[in-house]
């Protein structure tokens, strides 16, 4: 290789892993600055950038450099596997396709005891290819969707489906869009909302999934991209973790959270004090967003569980005219819970 181009092959790794260097230190301030946790969303992509500037060191012969990458490497590989720790996780669904996915997981958790299968979908509200997310919806079969950003046209596409899905709540709307959640099962009526206020875009709703009743809330939170919706978004999961100390019934919170589970607000939060689980946890790497860069794509759309549900599997949809790809879980409620749980009624 003539050595001008092992020159800049050389420059050019210096560059990015300093670059990589900077990030990695400005995401460790991300519980105190916003800018900061906007970075600490894409240790994935930190992790991929320090092999590609070890190869670019490399050829251009920077070998000192080496130590540095691989320390930035390890650092924020050990940040993602934290993350991603599952204690119950039973199988791997990459790439599943949601029928023989359902089907499978639907056979588990029988013999584990109540099965329920969620999904969400951010539709992006200007979307207009209603087809293929109403296709999607059909294949995936869930007991219960979340769908975030639901225009007025929206709301009446997803009306087609009510034959199989005759029971929906509303979130309330900002002018544009609103949460719906659709149901396969009874929700119940007059329920004293935990989570849904009326400045907020959360619908919730308990459902009763073949006897059992479990809360189930539609999740949008504010998008973090300015300190001021940074503090909103912060306050939103503050406001989770209050409300889901307070409830008796299983949970279940699904949809657009705008934070993958890297941010150490999420994790405090949602998972320290409310003690929910991601239903991810364990599945790998499940970029959600943005649905067609899958190179710096980001897991914000969650399923969060109570400890009460075992975890079956967790899965992706295809592209849907979004910019979120669909997710799918599905979860059991285990036999010795539902007998303990009797026991407490009676």
């Amino acid at each position: 290789m003539p050595s001008s181009a092992r020159r800049r092959l050389g420059f050019a790794g210096l560059v990015l892993s300093l670059a990589l260097v900077l990030a990695t230190v400005l995401a460790a301030f991300a519980r105190v600055s916003w800018l900061a946790d906007i970075a600490v969303q894409f240790r994935v992509q930190f992790v991929a950038g320090a092999f590609l500037a070890g190869a670019l060191l490399l050829l251009g012969g920077r070998r000192r450099w080496l130590v540095v990458v691989a320390a930035v490497a390890a650092l924020n590989g050990w940040f993602i596997a934290d993350s991603s720790r599952s204690g119950d996780s039973m199988a791997f669904a990459w790439g599943a396709r949601p029928a023989q996915a359902a089907s499978d997981a639907r056979r588990t958790s029988a013999a584990s005891g109540v099965a329920i299968r969620v999904a969400a979908v951010n539709v992006l509200y200007l979307n207009d290819q209603y087809p293929r997310v109403l296709d999607w919806i059909r294949r995936a079969a869930p007991d219960v969707l979340a769908v975030p950003e639901a225009s007025a046209r929206w709301v009446e596409q997803l009306g087609t489906l009510a034959v199989d899905y005759p029971y929906r709540r509303l979130s309330a709307s900002n002018g544009r869009f609103q949460t719906a959640l659709l149901s396969r099962w009874p929700l119940e009526d007059g329920l004293a909302p935990a989570f849904a206020r009326a400045d907020n875009r959360y619908v919730e709703a308990v459902a009763v999934i073949r006897g059992e009743r479990v809360r189930v809330v539609g999740v949008h939170a504010v998008w973090p991209l300015t300190p001021a919706h940074a503090r909103l978004r912060n306050a939103e999961f503050a406001a989770i973790a209050q409300a889901a100390a307070t409830l008796r019934e299983p949970l279940i919170l699904m949809g657009d959270f705008n934070s993958t589970a890297l941010s150490p607000h999420f994790q405090q939060q949602l998972r320290g004090v409310a003690g929910l689980r991601s239903a991810a946890a364990g599945f790998g790497w499940q970029p959600t967003w943005p649905a067609a860069w899958f190179p710096v794509g980001i897991q914000i759309d969650h399923v969060l569980v109570s400890p009460s549900f075992k975890v079956v599997s967790f899965g992706r949809g295809p592209l849907v005219g979004s910019d979120h790809l669909p997710i799918f879980a599905d979860l059991a409620l285990p036999s010795h819970l539902l007998a303990s749980r009797l026991t407490q009624r009676q």
